[in-house]
């Protein structure tokens, strides 16, 4: 089996911390917050993904609504970490968003 297969054998959270660092890297060069880097990701993807966002403040949903309004770079949305997000990743990287540092 190569690498790129063994991959699917690690721990959840191992596989999620590299999407989890491009979406934060893509956060710090954009200057938005990584929520909406992620639904912005999201919102290109070529399979319809219907994120379910569970904003508690209005703060939140006002930030998460924000995304709506950025663009992403074809580089940044080809970023290999980011690409790298399929289904199982996308879940992966969501199970554990509660832990991402704002």
């Amino acid at each position: 089996m190569t690498n790129e297969g063994m991959k699917d054998f690690l721990p959840e959270k191992q596989r999620a911390a590299p999407i989890i660092s491009a979406v934060k890297s893509v956060s710090e060069r954009t200057g938005r917050s990584m929520a909406q880097v992620a639904l912005a990701w999201l919102r290109h993807q070529t399979v319809p993904v219907i994120p379910i966002i569970g904003a508690r403040k209005v703060s939140q949903l006002q930030d998460n609504l924000a995304s709506l309004r950025l663009e992403l770079s074809a580089e940044q949305l080809k970023s290999r970490s980011l690409h790298a997000g399929t289904k199982r990743h996308a879940q992966a990287m969501f199970k554990f968003w509660p832990e991402m540092k704002w």
